[in-house]
C-alpha cells in the first residue's frame, strides 16, 4: 500500500503542470553516468592545465547550470552503482554488489 502511494505521488509530481492555477515551469535535467570516468578526466573541477582531454561542452552546461561536486557513487565498480542510482536504493539493498557475469 505505502508503495502504491508514493508511486502515485510521484507520478502527479512528474506530470501535474498547474498549481493553484500557476503555471509549473520543470527544469531540464542532463545527468551524464560514465563509466570508469574520473573527477580528474573533465575541465569542470579546475585540477589544472593537464586533463586527458577537453570538454567545453560540458564546461558550458556548467556554466549555464548547477554542478553538483560533491556527489558519490553508490559502489566502487559499475554495475552496482547504476543500479542504486537508477532504484535510488543502496547496492546491499537491491543485493547487486558486484559486476555479474564475465
Amino acid at each position: 500500500m505505502m508503495r502504491n502511494t508514493t508511486l502515485l505521488l510521484l507520478f502527479s509530481i512528474l506530470f501535474l503542470t498547474q498549481i493553484n492555477g500557476q503555471e509549473i515551469i520543470k527544469p531540464n535535467i542532463v545527468f551524464i553516468y560514465a563509466d570508469d570516468l574520473g573527477w580528474q578526466d573533465t575541465q569542470l573541477n579546475d585540477v589544472g592545465d593537464v586533463v586527458p582531454w577537453e570538454t567545453p561542452n560540458m564546461l558550458a552546461l556548467a556554466e549555464n547550470g548547477a554542478n553538483f561536486s560533491q556527489a558519490y557513487a553508490s559502489a566502487p565498480s559499475c554495475a552496482p552503482s547504476r543500479g542504486g542510482t537508477m532504484s535510488g536504493r543502496m547496492p546491499l539493498k537491491t543485493k547487486m554488489t558486484h559486476v555479474a557475469g564475465g
